[in-house]
């Protein structure tokens, strides 16, 4: 960390101890999951005010690249999962994209009925036997998403695969490919269930994603649900200006 900032640059203290805090993260002074001193320690080592670390400290937090844990301290964060919502990419996928490592743990397989929405969706009747499959998602084995996926009964077949992977790579052996999805983004907040899967706070705020998956010959191939930590997971959108 460089030892002092300097006033009269012209560079803000606010920006000089952002990127203060920036390149001695880059530089590997703090590590990943590593604890950096309090504000009263910072204020002291740049002799400046309390309120000027705090504010610097906030846009590393909304940038990512330190996150607050309640009671604890401010701890460098590890890296975002990024998804570009113009592309149809799994999570095992998205995560060798970003060089981590993809983990599952399978919370339920097995028979349950349909809602009147996955129903329609998967044209079947309301109450009809699905195939439901409930996984919690790592990266570098750091909980992540809760997923809840559903198929029609004919997919039953899955019941006796191994599904602690990428679920569309065991699709792919029976021939069978995803090809687009309609997404609806929304927010839940965490229950005392999903905060201890996610290692979470209860009621904290959440990514919903509720996916309804297509296969190659534009079949209903299943719909999903997952409850994503936002402070792990950063959604990408790309548009073009239709109006002003």
């Amino acid at each position: 960390m460089i030892p002092t900032l300097t006033p009269d640059s012209g560079v803000t203290l606010y920006r000089q101890l952002i990127d203060a805090l920036r390149s001695s993260i880059a530089a590997g002074e703090f590590s990943i999951d590593q604890k950096i001193p309090t504000e009263t320690q910072l204020s002291q080592r740049y002799g400046i005010s309390r309120i000027t670390v705090r504010e610097a400290i906030d846009a590393l937090v909304e940038e990512g690249l330190l996150i607050r844990r309640q009671g604890k301290g401010t701890y460098v964060a590890r890296p975002h999962i990024g998804r570009d919502m113009a592309e149809f990419r799994g999570f095992t996928n998205a995560c060798e994209a970003g060089g981590q490592v993809a983990g599952t743990e399978v919370l339920s397989v097995g028979h349950q009925t349909a809602g009147e929405e996955e129903a329609s969706f998967l044209g079947i009747r309301p109450g009809e036997p699905a195939v439901a499959l409930r996984r919690l998602r790592f990266a570098d084995g750091v909980p992540i998403m809760i997923e809840q996926n559903i198929f029609a009964r004919h997919y039953s077949f899955l019941l006796q695969e191994d599904l602690s992977g990428s679920l569309y790579r065991v699709l792919q052996k029976y021939h069978i490919t995803p090809s687009d999805t309609v997404k609806a983004i929304g927010i839940s907040y965490a229950s005392r269930e999903e905060a201890a899967l996610l290692q979470v706070e209860p009621g904290i705020a959440l990514l919903c994603i509720d996916d309804y998956v297509r296969d190659s010959h534009q079949n209903p191939l299943h719909c999903a649900r997952q409850i994503i930590r936002s402070d792990r997971y950063k959604l990408y959108m790309r548009g073009t200006c239709v109006g002003i």
